[in-house]
């Protein structure tokens, strides 16, 4: 089976998301469970679009606020492949 070479241009994914009082803590900053959300969906698509099936999140290694992230702020999230494998699933 050939393997199609793909840039990491072709599948780089970027999307912008509101903070929204639902979003956030009773201090007014984002949770860090929907920021994780935001990012599990903009991988999603990247990964996707750059195998063209379907996929999952395997894991996150860190994940490290250096500010808070308010109600009202817009977050934008760039997700880009870096490295790529082959595995074969037996179901």
């Amino acid at each position: 089976m050939k393997e199609k070479s793909k840039k990491v241009s072709e599948s780089s994914t970027e999307m912008n998301e509101l903070v929204l009082p639902n979003d956030t803590n009773v201090l007014g900053n984002l949770m860090g469970g929907n920021l994780m959300r935001w990012m599990d969906i903009a991988s999603a698509i990247c990964a996707s679009k750059h195998c063209e099936a379907h996929v999952v999140t395997v894991s996150v290694d860190h994940l490290t606020f250096q500010e808070p992230i308010k109600l009202g702020d817009v977050v934008n999230i760039k997700a880009s492949v870096t490295r790529s494998f082959l595995s074969l699933i037996h179901i």
